[in-house]
């Protein structure tokens, strides 16, 4: 069985891989892109996932023609970030992601993936998946089915499509691919087939439902990001906009922004240009700031102000010392679980110390930034009844809050 791995030069060239390094390819598939890896790194180990049984025995063979130094995982990519650490790995030189169908899974008919063969209405990557294409197609509602084609597919004429979906299984199921290829090009005007394939995007708004593909693709990058080593690599290949938008959008929340707060911060400006750092000036609108800071995954920095307008929005802050006792009071105030600064001049051995703490509170997600949050409206919260007090004059002395 011959398969060709696309942008197989550019993967390789942008993995940059190191002979004693350890790589993960989420898409085995018929090991194109791992072999490549494979034959690179005689002192490291690769870990490959597949959910294709054909895909993972074809494979094997494959990469024992190069070594031994490889382990794959019958799972979904969804999964990556318990399997290895089960394996005791905790960080990982490099990630490919190789989105969408191999040609060989096109090539079997009887998948039902292609809309140019007949065969039964499946669509699943994991032969054992429970949701089928059949299942879709014959039980999702009318607003369920439009949905899932205007979102997945993108598709202009996805309500007629689904309407005709439900008029024609209310005489019978329908169960293969033909039959639906039918009904969609009956939905569609005759004129728009010169320009556009509705059966393609109906087809690929199914499966990615069948296989949660996009919220498996999100979810899975951000494990990917937290698992990287300093150094490390993630190469993803799309192959339509939908997973595109969803790797950019990641990708995005891990850029980093240099904050100018004040006048003696102007050398920022002469780092921004060696490093191509993006900064925020400071003449930037404080509502804009407000927002960035807010919606960052860290905030790392000595600055009191900034670090209030990250906190608001439930960023985790990491402090540097400063000669103010403004930043630990914060963190008081904020009940962190440890009271500490960084040198503001750290050391390589501190500076790994400040990135492994930046990926611990990365990792935490939601639920510590949840925590920051609720910790910032109980203090405005109490604010506002102090305010209150002090205006009605029933209160002649200040009150110590109590925190």
């Amino acid at each position: 069985m011959k398969h060709y791995s696309v942008l197989k030069n550019e993967l390789i060239e942008g993995l940059n891989i190191k002979p004693d390094g350890i790589y993960v390819d989420a898409t085995l598939g018929y090991a194109g892109d791992s072999k490549e890896i494979l034959k690179r790194i005689k002192r490291g180990f690769l870990f490959a996932f597949d959910q294709d049984t054909d895909a993972i025995s074809y494979s094997t063979k494959e990469l024992l023609q190069i070594g031994d130094n490889f382990k794959i995982f019958y799972s979904n990519f969804k999964d990556l970030k318990e399997h290895l650490l089960s394996e005791n790995i905790n960080g990982v030189d490099g990630f490919v992601f190789d989105l969408g169908l191999s040609s060989p899974q096109i090539d079997e008919k009887e998948r039902g993936f292609s809309f140019m063969s007949d065969a039964a209405l499946d669509m699943r990557m994991d032969k054992n998946g429970k949701l089928t294409a059949k299942d879709v197609v014959n039980n999702y509602s009318l607003d369920e089915l439009t949905r899932i084609f205007r979102e997945y597919g993108e598709e202009d004429f996805s309500r007629p499509i689904a309407k005709n979906i439900v008029s024609s299984r209310e005489n019978k199921p329908i169960e293969t691919t033909m039959e639906l290829v039918k009904i969609i090009e009956e939905s569609v005007p005759k004129k728009y087939f010169v320009t556009k394939h509705p059966e393609r995007q109906i087809f690929q708004a199914i499966r990615i439902e069948v296989n949660d593909e996009l919220n498996i693709l999100e979810s899975s990058l951000k494990d990917a990001v937290n698992l990287l080593n300093k150094g490390g690599r993630i190469c993803v290949i799309t192959f339509h906009s939908l997973e595109d938008r969803i790797v950019k959008n990641e990708f995005k929340e891990y850029n980093v922004y240099l904050v100018e707060v004040c006048e003696g911060d102007a050398f920022l400006n002469d780092v921004s240009k060696i490093t191509n750092t993006p900064i925020i000036a400071i003449d930037t609108p404080i509502l804009a700031v407000g927002k960035i800071l807010a919606n960052s995954r860290v905030f790392i920095s000595g600055r009191y102000h900034p670090a209030i307008l990250s906190s608001l929005g439930g960023t985790p802050c990491i402090f540097m010392s400063s000669n103010s006792h403004k930043t630990k009071s914060i963190q008081e105030l904020l009940k962190y679980d440890e009271i500490k600064e960084y040198n503001v001049l750290p050391n390589e051995n501190e500076i790994n110390e400040i990135i492994k703490k930046a990926k611990e509170d990365i990792r935490k997600g939601e639920s510590l930034r949840k925590k920051i949050k609720e910790r910032c409206l109980e203090l405005s919260e109490e604010t506002i009844k102090q305010k209150e007090l002090l205006r009605s004059g029933k209160n002649k002395k200040w009150q110590k809050i109590k925190y």
